[in-house]
């Protein structure tokens, strides 16, 4: 059992929701999160960005999220709070895909020491994981996220 608390408000869980159920199939973004204290995070906003979509895949430009990050920092939001991968499996189970390991683990940059994880799915199933890529790549899963 981890002693890893991650927390959303329920505006934002709301929002998170109405995305994916919207969507007709999967859909993904990006999340601001904040760090309050060591082994705390806590989730400040979810954001879109231009994609491709499918009923089974999703696909973000490079070109597409450069693009929002710009009018994310004229906006006033700090890149730096960009630590949360969401994205939804549709009508399937929440699970991580050999896609998603590959996709979590290339999150990894110079300034980018952890990231958290989110799949979920239409009936509000989810996997939430805290990938940290250094000192070493290793990934803990199977967090609750508390609303």
């Amino acid at each position: 059992m981890s002693n890893i608390i991650v927390t959303i408000d329920h505006a934002v869980k709301d929002k998170l929701d109405a995305y994916i159920h919207i969507a007709d199939g999967e859909i993904s973004g990006l999340g601001t999160v904040v760090q309050p204290s060591r082994g705390t995070f806590h989730i400040q906003d979810i954001h879109l960005f231009e994609q491709t979509c499918s009923g089974a895949s999703t696909d973000i430009s490079a070109e597409d999220v450069s693009k929002s990050l710009v009018q994310a920092v004229n906006a006033g939001l700090d890149p730096e709070t960009l630590k949360l991968w969401w994205h939804s499996h549709a009508n399937m189970q929440a699970f991580w895909s050999g896609t998603d390991h590959a996709t979590a683990k290339a999150l990894d940059n110079e300034s980018n020491h952890w990231m958290l994880c989110l799949v979920q799915i239409k009936r509000g199933e989810y996997k939430l994981r805290l990938d940290v890529y250094d000192p070493t790549y290793v990934y803990i899963d199977d967090l609750n996220l508390q609303v």
